[in-house]
């Protein structure tokens, strides 16, 4: 098979065969969703912070958190890791960034320690996401 192909910066327009590459590529793209990219994009803290949601989802069978349990272990990864965890209000700003950037779906009123928060998409994608970005 032949494929035309586009390109940006220094490559030019080429013309060549299909390689697995380019099948797998176009596969991957095919399956990564905006919000997986959005994840992929995302800082450390908020990478670490999504993994505090998923540690919390687990370990209580349910897909709700409190935003008091999620910090909790928030700063417990950030230790064992060996960075500096910030403080509960800045993180607490953190988790209402990511639920404007509808990756999280957060309780609507002013936030508190009570807030309750949910993933906007499922947690193999996060996982997915995660893994593919660190």
């Amino acid at each position: 098979a032949v494929v035309s192909t586009q390109s940006t910066g220094a490559e030019t327009e080429k013309c060549g065969t299909v390689t697995s590459l380019h099948i797998q590529r176009a596969i991957t793209d095919m399956y990564q969703s905006v919000k997986t990219r959005a994840i992929m994009n995302c800082t450390l803290y908020q990478k670490i912070f999504l993994k505090s949601v998923l540690g919390v989802f687990r370990r209580k069978g349910i897909e709700d958190a409190v935003f008091k349990e999620v910090y909790e272990v928030f700063s417990s990864l950030c230790q064992f890791q060996g960075i500096f965890s910030p403080p509960c209000g800045a993180v607490l700003q953190m988790c209402v960034e990511l639920g404007s950037g509808r990756i999280l779906l957060v309780e609507q009123g002013p936030p508190t320690i009570h807030t309750h928060i949910r993933l906007n998409c499922s947690q193999d994608d996060v996982v997915f996401a995660l893994k593919e970005s660190s």
